[in-house]
């Protein structure tokens, strides 16, 4: 008997029982209730204009142009869709239930009140807010020329930055964003547009400006007072008698340009001209290209430096600034990575140049965007004919050829490096108690806060020098600073894996600490250790820096009260090691004494490169004693340090 076979009658039936199950029955709607249906889903559609109305009038309150744009049209197709569900709910309303019809006839009304509303939803918002000073500034703007246009145009602009200086951070990059946006209609915009381009790029850089001018003034303290405003009439004629905020405005001395009374200009327009008054060699740009890639190039360096600055605020945790003293450190330190990825795409930026017609497209985007700013300008600036761009592409590629990766890196370093000496000199760390975790923690919040600022005072150095270079250097520079290669996202990765490897490197211990000295005898002890910086110089090799650390007992440290050492100890610059001598005072009486490290000082690891530098810096601030000499040799193939007197 096969398998199957052995089953019995009752399984069998079962399974034919199910296969012979009846089928479900569907069931039938009636005319009546898919004349409901009907009128509900079209209810459904009208009701849901609410909302879309509802946007429409939140973008205008916004002021955000495109939101109102994209909700009118959202707008406009779901009345649209309600028409076409009403119309269908009306071919089977005689079927419908007097309820739905009366359902019917509400919604109806309903699409015609949104309709009526929809109607008066045709303005578009302007796109911008008014400044808190909108009249004041249009009156300098619009204020007539007195004098020469030379002189004319320089006062109106410093009694515009008297005026923007009075306005907060959050007015200043409102007003900012609404020069680059530059909406129809927008009054401000259409006359700073009038400006020649540098002009406007250092309206741009003064509002982006804002938020440090407030720090500076808030660290100065409650003297610190606004300037009135200065209006075009009574602006003083000589640079000499501004204040010192607007002492850098000297313009160079320019050239006339034809016989027009009222022409804002400020550099000579033929291009050997341009480069001996200050913008090097190699010059092939026009003085308007020249003008609109200075703009440019300073305004993607003030994105740069804003997606930096916001880059930083990954550092706000506790254990990354521990002293007032680290702040300088870790100024070079993040500054570090904004002078990597900066010249790294320098580099990138001067070979693209010199592929055949990329330097002519970017010569002619340069010279379209001019052009397009003339068209509302009072400047008469003809654009160069197809071969004149042609041309000058030509020659900007056999400038890239003449320049090299290493000088463009040498230019952007040295502007880095200045801006970092003087952001440095502006650190104004304050004294917080060491034994409080909690003030600790607060402090370097306001660490964070300051290195920000700071930041950016190196940043506008590196803006400044943007107008002083060659034509060929400033196009290379505007592609550097392409701010998606600068985004917010890489700066926050590449100052996390800075800060990971500098918290590893043995440099981020250089100074004294407390800490636990293993013993092969006993339990570990607490001790003193200092880590400072040496040179070793390897057979083979060369030079190179290490980590060496010094341990002392901890008793003293840890028993306060029963010797008092001199304070040269723990001085936050030029601190004594404990193994040399100082006055001492031990039961109330004064003597010269130092303490006996526990065991011979140790090389720890050698100094990664990038951060050699640093741990120079820091050694010398931190330690009164120079940087030690030791010659590795070899004893039975194990390697051997000697130290080299006197060096």
């Amino acid at each position: 008997m096969g398998e199957f076979a052995s089953h019995d009658r009752s399984h069998a039936q079962s399974h034919s029982s199910s296969a012979r199950s009846p089928q479900l029955d569907v069931v039938r709607r009636t005319p009546a209730e898919l004349a409901s249906d009907a009128v509900r889903a079209s209810s459904r559609e009208v009701d849901s204009l609410t909302y879309s109305i509802e946007a429409v009038h939140q973008a205008t309150a916004t002021n955000d142009v495109a939101g109102w744009t994209e909700a009118r049209a959202s707008l406009d197709r779901h009345i649209a869709s309600a028409e076409k569900a009403l119309e269908q709910a009306k071919t089977t309303a005689h079927d419908a239930s007097p309820e739905a019809r009366a359902a019917l006839t509400a919604s109806e009304r309903t699409l015609d009140e949104a309709k009526a509303s929809a109607s008066t939803l045709v303005e578009a918002p302007r796109g911008w807010m008014p400044a808190a000073r909108e009249s004041e500034i249009l009156a300098v703007l619009r204020e007539p020329i007195v004098g020469t246009s030379k002189t004319g145009y320089e006062q109106k602009e410093q009694a515009l930055r008297a005026e923007l200086a009075q306005l907060d951070p959050a007015e200043s990059a409102a007003l900012a964003a609404r020069l680059r946006k530059a909406q129809p209609g927008d009054p401000i915009a259409a006359e700073v547009a009038r400006l020649i381009p540098e002009r406007r790029a250092r309206i741009q850089s003064f509002l982006a400006d804002a938020r440090r001018r407030q720090a500076m003034k808030t660290r100065q303290g409650p003297g610190t007072m606004l300037r009135a405003p200065v209006s075009a009439a009574s602006a003083p004629t000589s640079v000499a008698n501004i204040v010192p905020e607007i002492q850098e405005l000297a313009p160079a001395t320019p050239k006339t340009i034809g016989k027009s009374a009222e022409v804002d200009h400020e550099h000579p327009t033929d291009n050997h001209a341009v480069n001996a008054a200050g913008q090097g060699q190699a010059g092939f740009l026009t003085q308007a290209q020249r003008g609109e890639l200075n703009q440019q190039a300073r305004f993607r360096l003030t994105t740069v430096a804003r997606n930096y600055s916001n880059a930083l605020t990954i550092l706000e945790v506790e254990q990354m600034i521990k002293k007032p003293d680290e702040l300088g450190f870790f100024l070079t330190l993040l500054l570090g990575v904004a002078e990597s990825l900066l010249t790294a795409y320098g580099g990138l930026a001067i070979k693209a140049l010199r592929q055949p017609g990329v330097a002519r497209v970017e010569i002619q985007a340069l010279d379209h965007a001019a052009a397009k700013v003339a068209e509302t300008s009072t400047s008469a600036i003809v654009p160069a004919s197809a071969g004149a761009v042609e041309q000058a592409g030509k020659e900007a590629e056999k400038s890239m050829l003449n320049l090299t990766e290493v000088q463009l890196n040498s230019l952007l370093k040295t502007s880095l490096s200045k801006g970092k000496t003087k952001a440095s000199s502006g650190l104004n760390p304050a004294t917080s108690d060491q034994s409080s975790d909690a003030a600790e923690k607060s402090q370097s919040m306001s660490y964070i806060d300051q290195l920000k600022q700071e930041a950016d005072v190196a940043f506008d150095h590196l803006d400044q020098d943007v107008g002083e270079v060659s034509d060929g250097v400033a196009l290379a520079y505007l592609q550097a600073f392409e701010p998606t290669k600068h985004s917010e996202a890489i700066y926050k990765e590449k100052l996390r894996q800075k800060v990971e490897r500098y918290i590893a490197s043995p440099v981020s211990k250089i100074g004294r600490s407390m800490d636990w000295e293993a013993n092969d005898i006993g339990p570990a002890t607490h001790v003193e250790k200092e880590v400072r910086i040496v040179r070793v110089l390897v057979p083979g090799y060369g030079v190179r820096l290490a980590a060496q650390d010094s341990v002392f007992d901890g008793f003293l440290h840890d028993h306060s009260g029963t010797a008092e050492r001199s304070g040269a100890y723990d001085a936050s610059s030029g601190a004594l090691s404990l193994s040399q001598d100082a006055t001492w005072k031990v039961g109330g009486k004064e003597q010269q004494r130092h303490e006996t490290p526990l065991r011979p000082d140790k090389i720890l690891n050698y100094i990664e490169p990038e951060f050699e530098a640093l741990a120079i810096q820091k050694q010398e601030k931190t330690w009164q004693k120079p940087i030690e000499t030791y010659q590795m040799s070899f004893v039975n193939g194990r390697p051997h340090l000697v130290k080299i007197a006197g060096a």
